[in-house]
């Protein structure tokens, strides 16, 4: 059996040489991965149409897509926004002051019987649903979360 050994003269310049290769490696693999979440971000709003979905909740083809940041800028609001995440099995506190996606939609099987409009939220961060509502936007409207019934999402 025959073993190939690499051997290098051991100074400052080529341990540089190698450090700068591994570095260059890294940095290239890094790069791949933004790439791929950048590439499955054309799929996003499919995995966020079948999030759901799968909770039962069907939309309209047309819908809005935003970046925001998420602040606490009213301490309230979102503490209480935040405690319906959290009664669903999101949190979305450790994602303040960070850019998400937050997509709205008008849900089209409306339980109801009158004509209220209905909308869906569903916020992302770098590939992972964070938090999800179905709300009325009326005057006597409702707000309620909408199950994280799999667990931790990943858009992948």
């Amino acid at each position: 059996m025959k073993v190939l050994v690499f051997r290098y003269p051991r100074n400052k310049i080529t341990d540089l040489l190698i450090c700068l290769f591994c570095v260059f490696l890294i940095i290239l693999i890094l790069q791949y991965d933004t790439y791929s979440e950048a590439v499955s971000g054309a799929s996003e709003e499919e995995y966020v149409l079948k999030f759901l979905a799968d909770n039962g909740i069907f939309v309209c083809d047309d819908f809005i897509v935003e970046n925001i940041v998420l602040s606490r800028s009213n301490e309230k609001v979102f503490s209480d926004y935040n405690s319906i995440q959290k009664e669903n099995g999101f949190d979305m506190e450790p994602f303040i002051g960070k850019e998400v996606r937050r997509y709205t939609f008008e849900v089209n099987n409306n339980p109801s019987t009158s004509e209220e409009l209905f909308c869906a939220v569903v916020f992302t961060f770098n590939g992972e649903i964070i938090g999800a509502d179905i709300h009325s936007p009326s005057v006597n409207g409702f707000i309620q979360g909408v199950k994280n019934n799999i667990g931790e999402i990943k858009i992948r």
